[in-house]
């Protein structure tokens, strides 16, 4: 069974069910990064372990013997180590515990080069943590889905190193902060 406490709509609970049985193709020039600690790969509870097991695709986990106290600040910091592990020009950063695979990625690099930048982040329709972290002027001109959301990244390596860098510099400069 999948632990999946974390979302609450039925709706999300079976797209993970449906999605972590699809299988997909992955390019040679694209790394996949998941953060998810020992504790959820030891009950094999999240649907992308499950589903890049079942298409025996591999992914960089540097978080999979972490053992403690978690906050969502560490994250950075595994990431950072699995980008620098990374041996291709692109990397895909993707949720462990809500996330998974949709569809074939066999034209991502292809998709992602459209928008003609070095990253691209994910983006919701409702703020989480429901603190403002940034402040966007007439942000409801950037449509629905307006606010940031780190649980899926496509980005060019080296600029994707440069990104987490200063957010670690951050971190340890305790400018920002998860609640």
């Amino acid at each position: 069974a999948h632990r999946l406490s974390t979302i609450k709509n039925a709706d999300h609970i079976f797209v993970l069910e449906d999605g972590k049985n699809r299988p997909f193709w992955k390019p040679y020039n694209v790394e996949i990064i998941s953060i998810i600690t020992k504790s959820y790969l030891n009950d094999d509870n999240t649907a992308l372990d499950y589903q890049m097991r079942k298409c025996k695709v591999d992914y960089i986990n540097p978080a999979k013997n972490y053992i403690g106290k978690w906050n969502n600040t560490k994250k950075v910091k595994f990431i950072l180590k699995a980008l620098k592990q990374c041996k291709t020009e692109y990397a895909l950063i993707l949720d462990g515990a809500d996330v998974c695979i949709m569809s074939d990625l066999s034209d991502i690099v292809e998709r992602f080069k459209t928008y003609d930048k070095d990253i691209i982040f994910n983006a919701t329709i409702r703020r989480f943590p429901q603190v403002e972290i940034d402040h966007i002027p007439n942000r409801e001109l950037l449509g629905k889905y307006c606010y940031f959301n780190a649980g899926c990244c496509i980005g060019k390596r080296d600029s994707l190193i440069k990104f987490y860098t200063k957010c670690q510099k951050l971190i340890k400069t305790d400018r920002t902060h998860n609640p």
